[in-house]
């Protein structure tokens, strides 16, 4: 397992330099955001009297345009607006595990995260304008592994929360037309099993998914910017292990995924802002899944892979400023959110069937979504507070609004955020 999150980590580094490196040289190369006029000759005060030539006008450079535009206040005002804050759970219930009993039948299932944990919705704790800063996120996501057990007699259901912490980090280059974005989350352990003992048990690791965000200013006017980027979801989190009956299972975390956006914000006072986001999930192969030993290290045999499904987000924020004072010592601006978070399928993917022969007799068992079609709303309400010493602290809930189409049942957030 060790040499295998070598292998991940090493794999994501390549990957984060590479990017950046590219980016850096094409993103400082070629675009102009202002044009160098040439000023109008002044009329002579004398026209009988030739005026000596004027001295040549050198063209401003790139970077002094760039860096003049960098300066500009309408950009000061747009990047110290609240940022959206998210509902942040994206792929997380993205596995489940099934055991059919037909001897005895029963039916356990259990929905969990693959990879331990993702974080990369470009829409949690972000805005379309790129910012220098450094951040923390804490999310609870109140019974979000769902565990039932069902018999022709009677049917069992138990749930398992998640709390997740999230690291980040964000610098601008190309004279702040470009940024990139390091996300790192990490989850609590968690072991879920099925009520009846032998039949089901999933666990998974504290380490998630490295989420590499770029992005890239294309549009600003007086109240408005737009943005375009790419986010790499690199598969560095760690693989789930799955006992069904008297076998072992590893649900590899292989699958590297990307999910291009575009997002924009607008604020046409310094109270009122309103923020977007439109953003696809597409997932790059399939996870395999590897019988295991009794310490969950997979082996060399493959029983089969699934793949995740293919996802669309839309997320809106609306906000505004319940008070405003950049004088003060202490608490310089106060602001109140409320958005508006939609998830749907666009490819459901596809599932991993397979049996073995328990105390029970032959079993089935199943990895991947049970409910391949989905349509996930969920609300949030934040408040954003901004402080005098360059710290930000925003506190915010998640309301989910369907009964079945739901990833977790509530969460409760906290941000924490230092610019530079």
């Amino acid at each position: 397992m060790s040499t295998d999150r070598t292998y991940k980590w090493s794999r994501a580094a390549v990957i984060v330099l590479m990017a950046g490196s590219w980016f850096a040289i094409t993103g400082s190369t070629g675009f102009s955001v202002l044009s160098a006029q040439e000023p109008e000759p002044a009329s002579p005060s004398d026209p009988t009297v030739p005026e000596p030539p004027a001295p040549p006008t050198v063209a401003p450079s790139l970077a002094q345009l760039l860096a003049r535009y960098r300066r500009t206040p309408s950009r000061t005002r747009l990047a110290s607006v609240p940022k959206m804050f998210g509902d942040s759970i994206g792929h997380i219930a993205g596995l489940t595990v099934q055991s059919i009993g037909f001897s005895n039948p029963a039916t356990s299932t259990i929905g969990i995260p693959v990879g331990s944990s993702r974080a990369a919705k470009v829409g949690d704790h972000n805005a379309a304008i790129p910012v220098n800063r450094a951040y923390f996120n804490f999310n609870h996501f109140h019974n979000a592994i769902d565990t039932t057990f069902a018999t022709p007699a009677f049917t069992v259901q138990s749930t398992e929360s998640i709390n997740r912490y999230t690291f980040g980090w964000e610098r601008t280059f190309a004279e702040g037309l470009w940024s990139v974005e390091l996300r790192m989350p990490f989850n609590e352990t968690y072991l879920s099993a099925s009520p009846a003992p032998g039949i089901i048990a999933v666990g998974g690791g504290n380490v998630g998914n490295l989420a590499v965000v770029l992005k890239r200013l294309i549009h600003q006017s007086e109240d408005t910017a737009v943005a375009v980027g790419l986010v790499l979801d690199t598969p560095t989190g760690e693989d789930t292990v799955a006992s069904i009956g008297p076998s072992i299972y590893t649900a590899n975390n292989n699958v590297m995924g990307i999910l291009p956006y575009i997002g924009m914000m607008y604020s046409p006072d310094d109270r009122h802002f309103v923020h977007a986001f439109l953003q696809t999930d597409i997932p790059l192969g399939d996870n395999t899944v590897h019988t295991a030993d009794a310490t969950g290290t997979p082996s060399p045999q493959i029983v089969g892979d699934f793949t995740q499904p293919t996802l669309m987000y839309l997320d809106v924020s609306g906000g505004y400023r319940l008070y405003q004072n950049s004088s003060a010592s202490h608490i310089t601006a106060l602001s109140a959110l409320l958005e508006f978070h939609y998830t749907t399928t666009l490819h459901k993917g596809k599932a991993l069937n397979g049996n073995h022969v328990s105390s029970n007799g032959p079993e089935t068992f199943r990895f991947g979504r049970q409910v391949t079609d989905s349509d996930v709303v969920n609300f949030t309400v934040a408040l954003d507070t901004e402080l005098a010493n360059d710290w930000n602290i925003r506190v915010g809930s998640v309301f989910p609004m369907g009964a079945d189409d739901r990833f977790f049942d509530s969460e409760v957030a906290v941000q924490a955020t230092y610019y530079r």
